[in-house]
């Protein structure tokens, strides 16, 4: 299938929500939509190619965690799940994941937490969601009980545990069902750390809420602490990602700024002291582009930039950033490789995607959650043979991707 792509002056990419566009639209004002809550598209939507947006969703590693506790054993190569069709988007949660279709319904399968199933307990089998969508996005972390989504009405809802203040009502009292945040329907997105939360208007403004030990998000307090409720912590902000107890975001200028927990340099600041706001991380002294897909975890920090190349800082002791040795990165290094078009990180392995849509790992393959036939640590990026990927979500002893056999090749 080739998409319409007469009208296309650069080599397409993925915007911050996993659409199809044009990450150098910014580089024309007359067409470019800065702040669209589905990242950068052009303005006119006939100017973008006709491609798919959902497809089959295949998983590897423990077959418990990617398709409920009424399975065992591992996949060592990616296995079809035929209970999920037409899937769009999917997200690691803990010990679970959750997927979107393309008519906006949720689908969740692994621990309850933060589902809207209760704040405890098992799901045996992927189960849609109780709440109705239509969905737009979700917030969720490997290690969070907790999880932030956006309607496609652009409300914001959450639900799981609350013992930091984390879901932002008032008190820390668990939600054991979806719970809507205000009335505001003017949410562009939300993302969570382990203790956490970060949610992103339309307009840019930026507010937290939870755990703000070490600085996790710019409250200027280094003690242990936390907030029951969101403050604005800044404006003029076009991307946010959390992670453990640090966080990041981006600007209209395209800088990338870092604040919280720098255990073994996973702010890439070049040093391994913790900040209490953001700060520049002045990436592009180490000649990184504007970032734009940016994956964090508990200890490294990846991001792709808009000249597809790849960057890692942090925590490497697995070859989980993709790096040749096993010290920890100080400052965002370069990954080998070019034309890199997204980045998924979790605490000791990595899957990254080209342009190409070809699938690539590195680090720790525990229950041959890589995909790759065998369960050896893997000490670079090695392609995963026969698969174009639409999204990718690594989480625990398990990967998910969604794939489209016919996907368009650009080159």
């Amino acid at each position: 299938m080739a998409g319409d792509d007469s009208y296309w002056p650069f080599k397409p990419g993925a915007s911050k929500f996993g659409y199809i566009n044009n990450p150098r639209w910014t580089d024309v004002p007359e067409f470019a939509d800065k702040h669209s809550p589905c990242g950068y598209w052009p303005k006119d939507r006939r100017l973008m190619p006709t491609m798919p947006t959902n497809g089959n969703v295949f998983g590897a590693g423990d077959r418990s965690n990617f398709k409920g506790s009424d399975y065992s054993g591992d996949a060592h190569t990616f296995e079809y799940l035929p209970e999920l069709g037409h899937i769009e988007k999917i997200f690691s949660t803990y010990s679970g994941f959750l997927a979107i279709d393309n008519e906006g319904r949720m689908f969740a399968v692994g621990v309850k937490e933060g589902t809207g199933y209760g704040t405890s307990g098992i799901l045996n089998k992927w189960k849609e969601v109780t709440e109705p969508g239509p969905w737009r996005e979700v917030a969720s972390n490997c290690y969070a009980r907790f999880m932030f989504a956006i309607k496609q009405d652009g409300t914001l809802w959450r639900t799981g545990w609350n013992q930091y203040g984390q879901l932002g009502t008032g008190d820390t009292g668990n939600l054991s069902n979806w719970t809507q945040y205000g009335v505001a329907n003017d949410w562009a997105k939300c993302s969570v750390g382990t203790e956490h939360t970060l949610i992103l208007t339309e307009s840019g403004d930026l507010y937290g809420t939870g755990l703000y030990y070490l600085g996790a998000y710019d409250t200027g307090y280094s003690a242990w602490g936390y907030l029951d409720e969101f403050i604005l912590l800044t404006t003029g902000v076009v991307d946010i990602t959390a992670g453990n107890r640090f966080s990041m975001l981006t600007r209209a200028d395209g800088r990338l700024y870092v604040t919280g927990s720098n255990w073994v340099g996973n702010l890439g600041t070049g040093d391994d002291i913790d900040l209490y706001w953001f700060t520049d991380a002045n990436v592009a002294a180490q000649g990184a582009g504007v970032p734009d897909r940016i994956s964090l975890f508990t200890q490294n920090s990846m991001f792709v930039d808009q000249g597809g190349n790849l960057w890692a800082a942090g925590r490497n002791d697995s070859y989980q950033l993709g790096l040749p040795d096993t010290i920890d990165y100080l400052l965002f290094n370069q990954v080998p490789g070019s034309n890199w078009l997204d980045v998924s990180t979790y605490n000791n392995s990595t899957l990254a995607l080209r342009v190409d849509r070809s699938l690539w790992v590195t680090g720790r393959n525990d229950a041959s959650k890589l995909g790759l036939g065998h369960s050896n640590q893997v000490e670079e990026f090695e392609q995963v043979p026969n698969l174009q990927c639409l999204q990718i979500a690594n989480s625990y002893n398990a990967t998910l991707i969604i794939v489209w056999d016919g996907m368009f090749n650009w080159e």
